[in-house]
């Protein structure tokens, strides 16, 4: 059985892989390891500079040495890679008012969130990359209402100076790197994921 199911999420990934990369220009495929690996950093930065209550509630501390150790994820960052060009770009197309974008951004990150947290359950039978422990959490601990204030400060960023950044570095890396070597790395760090877990 487990054979099966290793076999199943190492075929859905590949199809999700194949389908980010024939699905999406080649612009928008670098712009998503830019944000992925931005936020990656993000995540890093808030871990280690927060103090976790009992209750699970974060506060602001940096340099204190209650603050959690700074982590992130390979998982998170490859399944933001994937999810990256709705996120960023499907979403400015469908919502072209900038400050209506800014207000339901929330509402944009929890849906990447559920999207991302189920798959990655699917696929390794737990959310490997986050998981929220606070009585404001939902779909299985996927998301959590009380970060509003933070995916709304995160929209504005984007707003301000995160689109032009990401756009114009993306544009410019095209024809630098070949984006097929990034994508080997997928491939390979996903399949080295799934066969230890």
């Amino acid at each position: 059985m487990q054979a099966l199911t290793c076999t199943l999420s190492v075929a859905l990934v590949t199809i999700l892989a194949v389908a980010w990369y024939f699905g999406h220009p080649l612009h928008v495929q670098y712009a998503a390891f830019f944000a992925a690996g931005g936020f990656s950093c993000i995540e890093y930065s808030w871990y280690a500079t927060t103090t976790e209550g009992k209750n699970g509630e974060l506060s602001f501390t940096p340099f204190q040495s209650t603050c959690r150790p700074g982590h992130t994820t390979w998982a998170q960052f490859w399944a933001n890679v994937l999810y990256t060009p709705f996120l960023l770009f499907n979403y400015r197309e469908f919502i072209p008012n900038p400050y209506i974008r800014i207000i339901l951004f929330p509402f944009n990150i929890w849906l990447l969130e559920i999207i991302e947290g189920y798959a990655l359950i699917l696929i390794f039978g737990k959310n490997i990359a986050w998981t929220y422990n606070t009585p404001d959490a939902y779909f299985h601990n996927n998301i959590r209402t009380g970060f509003a204030g933070l995916w709304l400060l995160l929209g504005f960023a984007l707003e301000i100076i995160g689109y032009r950044a990401i756009d114009t570095l993306s544009q410019a890396c095209v024809g630098v790197i070949p984006i097929e070597v990034i994508f080997s790395g997928f491939l390979l760090v996903m399949g080295f994921g799934m066969s230890r877990h």
